[in-house]
């Protein structure tokens, strides 16, 4: 009799277990179609995630890195590689240099894919192409033309104005498409929501004045539009670099910074000056002044520790903890699991009951 009362609960148990899996698991149980369709209504479509996946920007060869699939990038623009980056991630990338997204580059891009084809490095139908944005690659018979011409799935992301959100949806579609690691997409919305949080109660007189320069000769470049100004907005400043025209920027002395009045000045990566002899040409030090890191001025996920910067330089340190959501993913999992424990324990307990 005991020995059919054990055979009975193990039997329960295995039940229920296979009814808990799809809890964990059904989201992935059936194949879908992986379809991505780029800010220029380029699509791409698989039946699985990509073998092989070309980079042309740093951001988004970062993205496959860290979402990790470092092994499908089989080839990079010449700003990916370390000699030019200098970035520790890249250090060891294996991956082929072909040229870069400007027209310069074009025809070596192109001759370099088709020779990739007929090597056999590369498939047409399983592999894909991504690419920052240039006005010469998305021109008419720029690059994305050449290559999609030749039976090549290309992707291109970006425009002169780009935007925080603009930035996650490329490491979206990237993660997806190589089938990575999605939890530095959720790491990106999940620090959004917890910047946009901060200084909402204020009065628009009341919130911290910001704007984003860069270096250029003849003067100081300044952003109305891009990332770095838009990362400012996101974080509840207001920029005070803009002037009001539909330029993305615009060139101005020290004069018209010192006028605007920002409690703080970001500078853009490439500035060949440091933070403190910025100071020195502005003339005060009661201005803050952050120098951004230059990776996160491009379409990747560490943008999200660049809004994280912004949001702390104009409000103060992140609370401890840093995003409010959490990881979604995992709550739910351990719903799910509980749930599950909890009925396989209430099984446990009618059968002993009953013995």
């Amino acid at each position: 009799m005991r020995r059919s009362k054990g055979l009975t609960l193990a039997v329960m148990l295995a039940t229920m277990m296979m009814v808990a899996v799809p809890l964990f698991y059904s989201e992935n149980s059936e194949a879908e179609t992986i379809s991505v369709t780029d800010p220029y209504g380029n699509i791409a479509e698989f039946d699985a995630p990509v073998n092989k996946i070309v980079t042309l920007g740093f951001g988004l060869t970062l993205t496959v890195i860290d979402a990790g699939c470092k092994d499908k990038i089989l080839a990079v623009d010449k700003y990916s590689i370390y000699s030019y980056t200098n970035n520790t991630k890249v250090q060891d990338l294996t991956a082929s240099s072909i040229g870069s997204v400007y027209s310069s580059d074009a025809n070596m891009v192109v001759s370099s894919m088709i020779q990739f084809v007929n090597t056999g490095l590369f498939d047409k139908e399983t592999d894909v192409v991504v690419m920052n944005f240039s006005s010469a690659a998305i021109a008419e018979n720029g690059l994305v033309d050449r290559l999609q011409g030749q039976g090549f799935k290309t992707l291109c992301y970006g425009s002169s104005s780009y935007t925080y959100d603009s930035v996650v949806k490329a490491v979206s579609d990237v993660v997806k498409l190589i089938g990575g690691d999605n939890s530095i997409v959720e790491r990106m919305e999940d620090v959004k929501t917890s910047v946009s949080g901060r200084g909402v109660d204020l009065a628009e007189s009341e919130r911290p004045k910001a704007m984003y320069v860069s270096y250029t000769s003849g003067g100081i470049r300044v952003y109305n539009t891009g990332i770095a100004a838009d990362m400012i907005s996101v974080s509840n400043g207001i920029n005070v670099g803009n002037n009001g025209s539909t330029a993305a920027s615009h060139t101005e002395e020290v004069s018209f910074i010192l006028q605007a009045g920002p409690d703080v000045i970001f500078m853009d990566g490439s500035y060949p000056l440091t933070e403190e002899q910025f100071k020195e040409v502005l003339g005060t030090d009661s201005i803050k002044v952050v120098k951004l890191e230059k990776e996160w001025n491009s379409y990747g996920p560490s943008t999200a520790d660049g809004l994280e910067t912004i949001s702390g330089a104009l409000y103060g340190p992140m609370p401890d903890g840093g995003s409010i959501l959490g990881d979604l993913s995992i709550a739910t999992t351990v719903i799910a699991g509980g749930a599950v424990i909890v009925v396989i324990a209430s099984a446990v307990f009618f059968l002993k009951r009953r013995g």
